[in-house]
């Protein structure tokens, strides 16, 4: 409730559900589920929404008052403590995905140690979905869109994805060289989650964003067993174009790159 209290306030503020969404750095069916919450659970409507502006209710004039009231109060309790947001201290617990963590969040935590040396990180890595309370994770790092729309997620970068094979693969099943040659290839498929469903390729063409799916040559369920078999000629692999580049997966061909 604090939370839909914050959102539905600064829609307010801002005017419109797509800058309450830029200013709290959520996605904007977040802020629109949030507001639609609200009004369910209070049983009133608070704002009336045209296609060119939002407007407060009466009830929404009272319950926008309340908030900004509330939220007011709970900043200057925080305020008091602000000494210790100085110097913050104890365990974060994070889970990061394999070659991520690998290849470029844990090269950068020595930095971070250095900033925050009153913190002590605890790093699982995987690339499994994850139980964040049941588990006790503060922080979980994953590539790709949300499937869990209950969470809070924050965009913290783009990584470009990358269609790659082994030298052997291209020179027994040749070079593909648009998308419609993907049809007669086979596929190193990555795979995840209980239901062990199989991800799609994105591939960005003239600005859309194109998804397919190809036929398994083999199907894998971690990120150095995936890159292993496409090392080893199993397939054609589409995935981060971190792993595939590093010094790690020197016997690789680029076939194409695309991101949106």
């Amino acid at each position: 409730m604090f939370q839909a209290m914050q959102i539905y306030t600064q829609v307010v503020d801002t005017g419109s559900f797509k800058n309450a969404a830029d200013a709290l750095q959520l996605h904007r069916p977040a802020i629109t589920k949030a507001i639609q919450h609200l009004e369910k659970t209070l049983e009133v409507r608070l704002l009336n929404r045209t296609t060119r502006k939002i407007s407060m209710t009466a009830e929404g004039e009272r319950f926008y008052e309340q908030c900004s009231k509330i939220l007011g109060d709970v900043a200057s309790t925080l305020a008091t403590f602000s000494h210790d947001a100085e110097s913050p201290k104890g365990k974060l617990r994070l889970d990061l995905p394999v070659t991520l963590a690998k290849e470029v969040i844990i090269p950068a935590l020595p930095a971070f140690r250095a900033r925050y040396p009153d913190i002590e990180l605890v790093v699982g890595c995987g690339d499994q979905a994850v139980d964040m309370i049941n588990e006790g994770i503060d922080c979980v790092v994953r590539l790709g869109e949300l499937s869990d729309s209950s969470s809070i997620a924050r965009r913290i970068g783009a990584v470009p994805m990358l269609t790659c094979a082994s030298p052997a693969y291209l020179a027994r099943e040749g070079m593909p060289t648009q998308l419609s040659d993907l049809n007669r290839h086979l596929a190193v498929n990555y795979f995840s989650g209980p239901t062990r469903k199989i991800m799609d390729w994105q591939f960005c063409i003239d600005g859309e964003t194109v998804l397919i799916r190809l036929k398994s040559g083999i199907q894998v369920n971690d990120s150095e067993a995936f890159l292993a078999c496409g090392l080893a000629g199993l397939g054609l692999v589409h995935g981060s174009d971190i792993p595939c580049r590093s010094e790690a997966c020197p016997r690789r061909r680029h076939v194409s790159q695309h991101q949106c």
